[in-house]
């Protein structure tokens, strides 16, 4: 059975405390935590130790794990200082994986980034996850984020899109030949035209598909935006996000 786990980006306004109370009622198995943010630098969590400590105390009490921190943008200035707060924070709470979104323009530049993420997350266990493919970004498909990864020594990982695989028009080729760059993937739908994000079934991203081509243990990160229009409760955002997942994974296994 594959674990579902609550991205950080699905409850955007939820501090890391209130993201894993309401992904452990919702009946999630673990979570993503956004321990960092370049319009806060690294947010509370990573520089607070009583915070820290409470956080940790929640998640061993809801038996939840902590799949990836969110999130490290590689930019033409990339902080850090900011990177390595947040990464030491997400090992204090046992992450896996760091979630890298490539956004520069040079090849070399992100390269040289890429490398130094890598080069921080080894001091911590936590490997960079880079989300792609990513419509109109220096990694719009699979292949051309092996190639980065390739260039970095080959310690980087990648978190499939399966939203962005739809926009991009990419192919899962990479995945039987890298098999072991893509320890998870995050479920996301959406339309094409207008781009707009929509819970996992309610969009036109064939997911049945992707799904089937994917190992079937593999575990999901649930990521979906609440709506714009009126507000949603955490909880109920959670718990419906959650519904639609499953629903997708049992129709894949029926089918």
């Amino acid at each position: 059975m594959r674990k579902m786990l609550l991205a950080a980006t699905s409850l955007p306004e939820a501090d890391p405390l209130e993201l894993v109370e309401v992904a452990a009622r919702a009946g999630y198995d673990g979570v993503g935590l956004r321990l960092y943010h370049r319009s806060e630098g690294a947010v509370l969590v990573a520089r607070d130790a009583q915070h820290l400590s409470a956080l940790n105390s929640a998640l061993v009490s809801a038996g939840l794990e902590v799949l990836d921190v969110f999130s490290c943008y590689l930019r033409p200035e990339s902080d850090f200082d900011g990177f390595r707060r947040a990464l030491a924070a997400g090992a204090n709470l046992g992450a896996k994986y760091a979630l890298t979104i490539c956004a520069d323009t040079d090849w070399a530049r992100t390269v040289d980034n890429l490398g130094r993420l890598c080069e921080l997350g080894a001091e911590f266990g936590i490997q960079p996850a880079i989300e792609a493919p990513l419509y109109e970004r220096i990694t719009p498909t699979l292949e051309r984020a092996m190639e980065l990864i390739d260039a970095t020594g080959g310690t980087a990982v990648v978190a499939l899109d399966t939203y962005q695989i739809f926009r991009t028009r990419d192919t899962l080729a990479a995945i039987e030949r890298h098999p072991d760059r893509f320890p998870y993937a995050q479920l996301s739908d959406g339309l094409e035209s207008p781009v707009a994000l929509l819970p996992p079934g309610q969009g036109s991203a064939p997911l049945g598909s992707i799904l089937r081509t994917l190992p079937a243990d593999l575990p999901l990160s649930v990521e979906c935006v609440p709506p714009d229009e009126g507000p949603v409760a955490a909880l109920e955002w959670a718990e419906l996000l959650l519904a639609s997942a499953r629903a997708v994974v049992g129709d894949t296994i029926v089918s």
